[in-house]
């Protein structure tokens, strides 16, 4: 069987913690996948690739891409 959520956002994902709703997962548009921290953005997951927002600290390196 499937578990079906609805869309969210970044305020009210649909896939939250009882004790942090504003941290969890939504849908911000058809073909995304978003995690949500404290109301905000962390990353957008499409067919096109992976959106980071923000500064983030890379300890392991990155490879790749243009930057």
């Amino acid at each position: 069987s499937a578990i079906s959520l609805v869309d969210g956002s970044v305020g009210s994902p649909s896939l939250n913690f009882a004790n942090e709703t504003t941290t969890g997962v939504y849908r911000a548009a058809a073909g995304q996948f978003n995690i949500a921290i404290l109301g905000a953005n962390m990353f957008t997951l499409s067919a096109t690739g992976l959106e980071i927002d923000g500064t983030g600290n890379f300890t392991g390196g990155i490879s790749g891409g243009t930057f």
